[in-house]
């Protein structure tokens, strides 16, 4: 199943900020939450110590909401908890049930912490190489034969500096190595309205670079058509319009892509098509996407002009038996006096390609009017 959440820092937050955020993230269905315990020791300007007594409370404000805390740590945060690989009951009482490892143990280590009895899940790094000498195999097979699988998960890493995010490529490759392991993953977006209190020369904290200026929502629908399992918001405090699109994605088997419609175009058809689900043709098109869920819907010709890529159209009356067909254009194509062109599609674009080569089902969600 799905899940969405949030990253806190104790570290540029105040108690009361924390209850606060933890309380909204809560009411959007913010599941998770990540978390640092090591940012003093990575030299961030007012990074708390690891076994800062804040941490403590923070981890039992979310534990209380129902919402599961993963802790990025290193073989030194282990030393300052007295943790081993063979004995994580310290992150048991710190109140952490997910740790990431960022560094400092080897492949057997790892796998020894999975077998742990309290069911701690324990985090690798999802940001991997594939050569042949690569650490990623003997590690998935040790916890394959040797450790729990049920205790072992991934999670990309994020990026505050600008131009530094992973390619789609790269996360689509080790994405698919994982799953062929069953591991579940965890990947990162950025908030467009987040402080950058841990990227004052940056732009949002996301895991692929052509996420960083997108809105969040439409970042992890596509973060989910590649197959993450959870997507995290990765900067400090969201807004709540963003906590709320992101919840609303949890239940959805079907992307949300938004258009801008021409002003002339009913209520009728816009309600229509908000509220039905379409589906590509199997006999792709080389220039659109075609959809017939609303074919037969009575619209008479207007605004018959040029077709421009990302158009939205729908056919009118003098289409005869194509009437009411919608088309996404992926190309620029002439005017066609069978053809009206609704509207476009400004951003959300990244969404366009699993429709069009993967067949996935979609919604056409209104924004505003021209």
């Amino acid at each position: 199943m799905r899940q969405v959440g949030i990253s806190i820092y104790p570290d540029y937050c105040s108690m009361d900020e924390l209850k606060d955020y933890i309380t909204r993230a809560k009411k959007s269905h913010m599941t998770r939450a990540f978390t640092s315990l090591q940012l003093g020791d990575f030299g961030f300007n007012g990074g708390l110590e690891a076994t800062d007594p804040v941490f403590k409370q923070f981890f039992s404000l979310c534990n209380e909401s129902g919402i599961t805390v993963c802790g990025d740590v290193t073989n030194v945060i282990f030393e300052a908890y007295g943790a081993t690989p063979d004995n994580l009951k310290p992150f048991l009482d710190l109140g952490l049930m997910m740790i990431r490892i960022d560094g400092g143990y080897t492949s057997e280590d790892i796998v020894t912490m999975t077998n742990n009895p309290y069911g701690i899940k324990i985090e690798m790094n999802g940001s991997f190489d594939q050569g042949k000498d690569s650490a990623v195999y003997p590690l998935l097979e040790g916890v394959k034969q040797r450790g729990n699988m049920e205790n072992f998960v991934a999670c990309f890493n994020y990026f505050p500096r600008v131009g530094t995010g992973h390619s789609k490529e790269y996360v689509k490759e080790n994405i698919e190595l994982l799953k062929e392991y069953g591991v579940t993953i965890t990947a990162f977006v950025a908030s467009q309205y987040s402080v950058h209190s841990m990227q004052p020369m940056g732009h949002g904290i996301p895991t692929l670079e052509h996420h960083r200026y997108l809105p969040a929502h439409l970042a992890a629908q596509e973060l989910f058509a590649l197959g993450v399992d959870t997507v995290l918001v990765g900067d400090i405090m969201a807004a709540d319009v963003e906590l709320e699109r992101l919840g609303a994605l949890i239940t959805k088997d079907y992307l949300e892509i938004p258009v801008v419609y021409n002003e002339y175009v009913s209520d009728e058809l816009i309600y229509k098509l908000e509220n039905t689900v379409l589906t590509m043709r199997g006999d792709r098109s080389i220039e659109c996407i075609r959809s017939m869920e609303v074919k037969g819907f009575q619209e008479e010709p207007l605004y018959c002009v040029p077709r421009s890529k990302y158009s939205v159209t729908i056919d009118n009356t003098l289409a005869k038996r194509y009437t009411g067909e919608i088309q996404i254009m992926m190309q620029d194509c002439d005017r066609d006096q069978t053809v009206n062109v609704i509207g476009a599609i400004l951003e959300g674009h990244n969404l366009l390609e699993y429709v069009l080569y993967e067949c996935f089902p979609y919604k056409l969600i209104p924004m505003q009017r021209k």
